[in-house]
């Protein structure tokens, strides 16, 4: 099948009512796709955890051995063999791809390792026809009738018994690095004079000093966008420019707003209040009108004055009664409060 590029339909072609595909492709050579860019491994769960008794549960999941891939729906229960009444052994829960035709699946199973005083987990078969991967391994303790989980040994991570599924890519970069290996040897011939005699330039500059000296050029930046006289301002109660950036600032007083200086307002003084008493002569030109009864028979009584016998034509002055509260009225316009400094020195 090396001659075609795959998977692409072929031809039906029936000769004498024999029916054959030019371009046919067996399930080997889609295997051999699919291990050209996929390891061997767990794709997800497969974890084996302890069961009642000597069973261990295979979680769900999917594996991928040697190009094929089966996912496990559900969990898997598994037996394992009975233990030893004199030595201790390891058993393996092995994922297993089984090419023969009897079988032709990948299925789970408990690989039974070999009792001894040191036991070693049992080797794994990796043939052209069965190959395992190891899930966990199980220590089966001497006589022991159940399994804990603090017996089982997860080794889906390694990559030898195991792995987890990741894309292969088998690109041959020896052209590549002799390329770049040429380009260096040339640069060092042609170039490196030049080099050398560059950097013995900087050097002078870049002495033991160097590193201190940049660090007080970069934390001199602050200061120098804000030399003395200019003010900062911020929400930050916690930020005290002096602390961060040196130098010598004061906080303005509370209360003050910014105003623009000129021939009026001369600039760093100080202007107005938050209230003003209002004062008659800055109060409105304006009048009140009193209504006063006057009575129209002479010699009775009807002013509004007891005693007081008003004639038919009588002047009263009267004061109206007195409102307001003389409360100084606030000048304060829509605000936001933030801190301002002034940098001094």
């Amino acid at each position: 099948m090396g001659a075609y590029a795959y998977p692409i339909d072929s031809d039906k072609i029936e000769t004498n009512g024999v029916v054959t595909y030019d371009r046919a492709v067996t399930s080997a050579e889609y295997r051999k796709i699919r291990k050209r860019t996929l390891s061997t491994g767990v794709y997800t769960g497969m974890n084996v955890i302890a069961d009642s008794g000597m069973t261990v549960i295979v979680n769900a999941g999917a594996v991928e051995i040697e190009g094929a891939c089966r996912n496990f729906d559900t969990s898997t229960t598994l037996a394992v063999q009975s233990a030893d009444s004199h030595y201790q052994r390891i058993d393996t829960v092995v994922a297993r791809l089984n090419l023969n035709h009897s079988v032709r699946n990948i299925n789970l199973y408990v690989k039974t390792g070999t009792p001894a005083t040191t036991p070693v987990a049992p080797e794994l078969t990796r043939t052209s026809s069965v190959y395992e991967i190891g899930l966990a391994n199980i220590l089966i303790p001497v006589s022991s009738t159940s399994i804990s989980q603090e017996r089982i040994t997860d080794t889906r991570l390694d990559t030898n018994r195991c792995g987890l599924v990741h894309a292969l890519n088998d690109f041959d970069s020896s052209d590549l690095y002799n390329q770049i290996t040429a380009d260096m040897t040339s640069f060092k011939t042609t170039e490196q004079a030049n080099f050398n005699t560059w950097f013995a330039g900087i050097q002078e500059t870049l002495d033991g000093d160097t590193a201190g000296h940049l660090l007080n050029l970069i934390k001199a930046i602050p200061l120098q966008m804000h030399p003395v006289g200019e003010l900062y301002t911020t929400l930050n109660a916690n930020f005290n420019p002096q602390t961060a950036w040196g130098g010598t600032w004061e906080l303005i007083e509370e209360g003050q707003v910014l105003l623009s200086a000129g021939d009026t307002y001369t600039v760093g003084n100080s202007y107005g209040s938050n209230t003003h008493q209002i004062t008659i002569s800055e109060m409105p030109r304006h009048k009140h009108s009193v209504n006063i009864g006057v009575a129209l028979s002479m010699g009775t009584d009807q002013g509004l004055v007891s005693g007081h016998a008003p004639s038919a034509v009588d002047n009263v002055t009267r004061d109206t009664t007195n409102v307001g509260e003389s409360t100084p009225m606030s000048l304060m316009q829509k605000s936001i409060a933030v801190y301002i400094w002034k940098r001094t020195a």
